[in-house]
């Protein structure tokens, strides 16, 4: 099972091509692309055609997972106009996705997120339904248990 939540060039540096392209990028791949919490404002559904998140079951647990990014990342986005989409606060939706999935038999809940570690600890502490939380924003890799929350883990 592989997931996919940003390119990056030879540089580390994320690659935000345009809608289009994007679409395109995402038809062409074999394994979902994950984002709850920017919707297209025309459909009300995440950009692209994207998920907002995906229960899939491995060696018999099932295991719930959903993507967020931070409201900062759209600024990144050249080329698409912030005025075209829905910005949902990611421990907003986050806590509403953990809920669902939860709801839907997900004994698991892992969140990929493009945040900055700061966003992705404020995730962990307050929202409580979430298991793990695999961040990709971050030049350099870490793990923290971050005590504030319990249940949760934060790897970036």
């Amino acid at each position: 099972m592989r997931f996919r939540v940003c390119s990056r060039d030879a540089a580390g540096h994320a690659r935000h091509p345009g809608i289009d392209t994007l679409t395109s990028h995402i038809n062409s791949t074999s394994f979902p692309w994950l984002l709850g919490n920017v919707l297209d404002k025309e459909t009300g559904e995440p950009l692209c055609g994207m998920a907002r998140s995906r229960i899939v079951t491995h060696q018999g647990r099932t295991i719930g997972i959903l993507g967020l990014v931070e409201q900062e990342w759209l600024a990144t986005l050249i080329t698409i106009n912030a005025s075209d989409v829905d910005y949902v606060d990611f421990v907003e939706e986050g806590t509403r996705l953990a809920r669902e999935l939860r709801a839907q038999g997900a004994e698991c809940v892992i969140a990929l997120t493009h945040m900055r570690e700061p966003n992705d600890c404020k995730l962990a502490a307050e929202v409580p339904e979430i298991d793990l939380i695999l961040g990709g924003k971050a030049d350099a890799s870490s793990f923290s248990n971050h005590t504030k929350s319990t249940s949760s883990r934060v790897a970036h």
